[in-house]
């Protein structure tokens, strides 16, 4: 994967689930993310959402679904992509955050996408995710 400007990638902790593939974030708009690969014959695209949606919930226990919306990627696939909002807790403060997830087919693995951020940078943070998702082989 290419990342965009202002993109970096981040080193995978020993407790990460062994399906991260890879960790990244934007610390100029405090984006986190992380990229997850499904492989096997008991993977589809709707199970690769499911996922994704149980990650997000994990994240955000009292959060919600924003948005949900199909969109292109370059290789003329479509992939579902869904916004999530909620509060978390850090350093003992309340913050309003957003979470983006989708799910790419690649090769015969589904990528699932998770990012976190502050409410309000969605929009950017989105284009971004969809470069780096273009991007992946």
């Amino acid at each position: 994967m290419t990342l965009p400007p202002l993109w970096e990638e981040q080193p995978k902790l020993r407790s990460d689930p062994e399906n991260v593939i890879g960790k990244l974030g934007n610390k100029s708009q405090a984006v986190n993310g992380m990229v997850m690969g499904l492989k096997g014959i008991i993977w589809n695209k709707k199970r690769a959402n499911q996922v994704g949606l149980e990650v997000a919930k994990a994240a955000f226990p009292d959060g919600e679904m924003k948005k949900a919306e199909e969109i292109s990627l370059s290789d003329k696939k479509k992939a579902n992509l869904y916004k999530y909002s909620g509060t978390a807790v850090s350093d003992g403060q309340e913050m309003e955050m957003a979470c983006i997830t989708f799910v790419q087919k690649v090769g015969k693995q589904f990528l699932i996408y998770v990012m976190t951020m502050p409410n309000g940078y969605t929009g950017d943070i989105e284009n971004d995710m969809i470069a780096i998702a273009n991007s992946a082989k």
